[in-house]
């Protein structure tokens, strides 16, 4: 979504949840190309979500969707061709079902990200040294480990060298105003009325922040 003062937000309004209520989990109803191994065979949790940010940062750098699997069977494979296979420490924690589907997928060695992304593809700052090609490929490396457990967390990525041009101490201490209303999750609406509610609730916001939504 882009304001009318260019400000550009990646949004996603299918299958959010709370954290307390993470247990509560949505199969096969994600865009794959975008959607975390884990999602595929077991439960998950927010881990998910860096997985999908990772490979949107690395869609704008190349133009091209990294893991773009035709189905759900494929992506995984799409996936391992390029990350690897996980190792087998971490497969053996699975439930068993789990476990055969893991090992149903060809084992591969993963691709060197240097290859995956080049130099070229990142863009030059000469006043900010830390966003280099190096701590990009880092980054983008941590938020696409197979393993979620490995995988870089929220704050560790704001932490991140090629990232620490910018100040979320605010934003991290200092948590929105206002409490969310989460029995609107537990309404039986209509596809229309749900529409209705959507375009209410970012009217309102939009009037209380003064900005216009395009």
């Amino acid at each position: 979504m882009i304001d009318t003062k260019f400000h550009l937000k990646i949004v996603d309004f299918g299958t959010a949840r709370k954290i307390a209520n993470s247990n509560t989990i949505t199969k096969n109803v994600t865009t794959i190309h975008y959607s975390a191994p884990e999602v595929f065979y077991t439960n998950y949790d927010d881990k998910a979500d860096i997985w999908s940010t990772g490979c949107i940062f690395a869609e704008l750098l190349t133009g091209e969707v990294l893991f773009k699997g035709n189905n759900d069977y494929d992506q995984p494979i799409k996936i391992i061709e390029k990350v690897g296979y996980p190792d087998e420490a971490y497969v053996s924690t699975l439930e068993q079902s789990a476990q055969d589907y893991l090992r149903f997928l060809p084992h591969r060695t993963s691709q060197p990200w240097e290859e995956l992304l080049p130099d070229d593809v990142f863009p030059v700052d000469q006043k900010k040294t830390f966003c280099s090609a190096t701590n990009g490929r880092n980054l983008i490396s941590r938020m696409l480990t197979f393993n979620p457990d490995h995988r870089i967390s929220v704050n560790e990525a704001l932490d991140h060298p090629y990232v620490s041009w910018r100040q979320h101490e605010e934003e991290i201490q200092n948590p929105p105003k206002g409490v969310y209303d989460g029995a609107i999750e537990k309404q039986t609406l209509s596809t229309e009325e749900w529409k209705r509610v959507i375009f209410e609730r970012i009217k309102n916001y939009e009037k209380n922040h003064l900005i216009d939504i395009i």
